[in-house]
């Protein structure tokens, strides 16, 4: 079968449509989940120990 009628049988079908759709879904749950990624790194933070004995935390940087 050639592309171009394997592609007007797809098209009639409505999977087309249906696989445009998963791709957008697609397209925003990838947003989404990189989204938060970047919330839960922004609240990482490392314990360091001070020159002077004193523990503290630092932001770390994943960039």
């Amino acid at each position: 079968m050639s592309s171009k009628r394997s592609f007007a049988v797809w098209k009639r079908s409505g999977k087309l449509e249906e696989v445009i759709t998963a791709y957008e879904r697609g397209v925003a749950l990838q947003r989404h989940c990189d989204a938060k990624l970047h919330e839960a790194q922004m609240r990482v933070e490392r314990i360091v120990l001070g020159r002077n004995g004193t523990v503290a935390t630092e932001p770390i940087s994943f960039e």
